[in-house]
């Protein structure tokens, strides 16, 4: 058979499929509730765990988020590791990448308030329900070993915290720094200046600087809006990664 739909003067014919041949729908029945997030809880975690899942396909484990059973879901492509504390989950479960940012897009074009993830070793599924109908993703968790991500995890955080009152500003200036550093590393170096202003007004702060050495022995250094506490001394990061950071968390 064959099914045609017109439009003006154009036409287009496709092929159907025998019913039989649809593959058929894989129930959650029986599917223990795993945790239930609200709606804006939710979609603040998945946008912070898929902007550090890995897209490499050689390194499928790296493709999903970990269900730590410590309480904690993991994403990390090898350079970033993004953790958030929300509950307990089964041990050693890894939610495919594309389930969690279907679901999260779904979910936001719904006027839902909640939505539960459900599942076991052979089959994760999040459900939630809107404007008197239910809507239900399922996938099979992804198949592999999570790496131990706890032996890269810092035992105590620093104690210097950094305060972006403006982070898409913040991301520009790193992204203009790693463009004009090395292309091998896009190291960028992070210090804190007192300029003759913030010493007039303590209350100011230092100014927050970036640095960035250009291939030709040149270089380029600019003011990064943000805030400083107990700076503990330089520090070099790849500017990519923490201009990606920035959109993720502050965009």
């Amino acid at each position: 058979g064959a099914v045609t739909f017109f439009r003006g003067f154009g036409k287009a014919t496709y092929p159907t499929q025998e019913l039989e041949e649809f593959p058929s729908r894989v129930g959650i029945d029986g599917l223990p509730t795993i945790r239930t997030f609200g709606a804006d809880v939710f979609l603040d975690v998945a946008k912070a765990l898929l902007g550090a899942v890995s897209e490499d396909l050689t390194r499928w484990p790296l493709c999903g988020v970990y269900l730590d059973p410590a309480g904690y879901m993991v994403a990390t492509d090898g350079h970033r590791l993004v953790r958030v504390q929300y509950g307990a989950y089964p041990a050693g479960t890894l939610v495919p990448a594309r389930l969690l940012e279907v679901a999260a897009r779904t979910l936001r074009a719904s006027k839902a308030t909640e939505i539960e993830l459900l599942g076991n070793a052979e089959r994760l599924a999040f459900r939630f329900s809107a404007d008197s109908y239910e809507t239900t993703l399922s996938a099979k968790p992804v198949e592999g070993t999570f790496p131990d991500y706890q032996t890269v995890w810092p035992k105590t955080l620093p104690q210097a915290v950094i305060s972006f009152s403006d982070p898409k500003a913040a991301a520009k200036a790193f992204r203009a720094l790693a463009k004009a550093a090395s292309v091998l590393d896009h190291r960028v170096e992070l210090d804190v200046e007192v300029d003759a202003l913030a010493k007039a007004c303590p209350e100011l702060g230092p100014k927050f600087i970036g640095k960035a050495r250009t291939a030709d022995a040149g270089g380029l250094e600019l003011d990064i809006p943000a805030t400083v506490a107990n700076w503990q001394g330089k520090v070099a990061f790849n500017g990519v990664y923490v201009a990606e950071l920035l959109e993720t968390l502050g965009g």
